[in-house]
């Protein structure tokens, strides 16, 4: 009888434990961080199609952007754009930025203004102040599609976030923003759309469309 009893103990204490183990499995959050991935050595190349509407005409201008990620400190890991005017030009350094990635923020800082890229953890419709760090007007982005799969570019990526930034539409004008970033590989796209309309017609009278896409990562 005391036999039986302790193996009906030992029974119920591994049931329990068991049991608790799953529920901790099955309730940890994963704040999807390798959206936002950071390590020096990586560097994004982005072709970048830049279209000026007029009422005229429209023009299109491509070139090519390098992100270098060169260096880190105890916050920061610093990034080195490059410019390409074209697929044959001479690589030209544009600018110096900085990124850091905190448990709840992904942050870019240019010129001393930090922007907040996006929040952890990733979930859909999650909103944020993209200036909460700074004395600038609050500016809202949110996320939408999220941990889709994607083809781009030629290439396949499992995972997937976009990041609205603004999205105004109306008769007379349009003002889009969005960013992508892609599980292990960060920022995969970006647009940029700021037009005035003809308010019968609908046709574009003024503004620009500005697309930057990434073509291949090294590490």
């Amino acid at each position: 009888m005391q036999l039986y009893l302790k193996k009906t103990l030992y029974l119920l204490v591994t049931s329990v434990f068991l049991v608790a183990c799953k529920e901790s499995v099955e309730v940890a959050p994963s704040f999807y961080y390798q959206y936002y991935p950071l390590r020096v050595g990586t560097v994004l190349h982005y072709q970048v199609d830049s279209i000026g509407y007029s009422d005229a005409d429209s023009i299109l201008f491509t070139y090519y952007l390098k992100d270098s990620t060169e260096s880190v400190d105890a916050l920061n890991y610093t990034v080195v754009r490059y410019k390409q005017v074209s697929s044959t030009a001479i690589w030209q350094e544009q600018q110096v930025f900085l990124k850091r990635r905190t448990q709840m923020h992904a942050i870019e800082e240019v010129d001393n203004i930090a922007e907040v890229k996006m929040v952890f953890p990733v979930r859909e419709n999650k909103s944020w102040n993209a200036f909460a760090f700074n004395n600038i007007s609050p500016q809202q982005y949110y996320f939408v599609n999220a941990h889709l799969p994607i083809f781009l570019a030629n290439t396949n990526f499992d995972s997937t976030i976009t990041v609205v930034q603004q999205n105004v539409s109306n008769l007379i004008e349009e003002q889009y923003q969005i960013e992508k970033y892609a599980v292990g590989n960060g920022l995969i796209y970006k647009e940029l759309k700021k037009v005035e309309k003809e308010i019968t017609t609908g046709k574009i009278t003024n503004g620009f469309r500005f697309t930057q896409t990434l073509i291949s990562i090294s590490r």
